[in-house]
């Protein structure tokens, strides 16, 4: 059976925690949160080009928009799933000091999972 929820390894750590053990205020936490963000969707950009690439290819060789279209479609849709699914953690959180840290948080962590998943369309490791 598929396995449908990917474990973090401990490379992949909570980012929350993550941030929280090389920071040692809130403001810091929030810009190491920020910072990771900010590459990991710079590093899923690239994943997203390859695959792009990849549905361009089939695309050119059957005639048809098909390829390209859905996988555009698809990171869109996935983009807007991310942010609104991440609103949930901050939620939960109840309006805390740190709730825009688990927003943030989730975002990376649905990222990386994307990131491999695009990859894995584009035929790479």
């Amino acid at each position: 059976m598929a396995r449908l929820v990917q474990t973090p390894s401990p490379a992949q750590a909570d980012p929350v925690a993550e941030c929280q053990e090389i920071t040692t205020n809130q403001i810091e936490t929030g810009q190491c949160l920020q910072d990771t963000l900010k590459t990991v969707e710079s590093v899923m950009s690239l994943a997203l080009q390859r695959a792009q690439t990849k549905a361009d290819s089939i695309d050119q060789v059957t005639g048809r928009p098909g390829a390209r279209q859905a996988l555009d479609q698809s990171q869109l849709a996935w983009a807007q799933f991310r942010d609104i699914d991440c609103l949930v953690p901050g939620a939960l959180a109840a309006g805390g000091s740190g709730s825009g840290h688990f927003i943030t948080g989730c975002q990376i962590e649905l990222t990386r999972a994307r990131t491999v998943e695009l990859y894995a369309l584009a035929g790479d490791p």
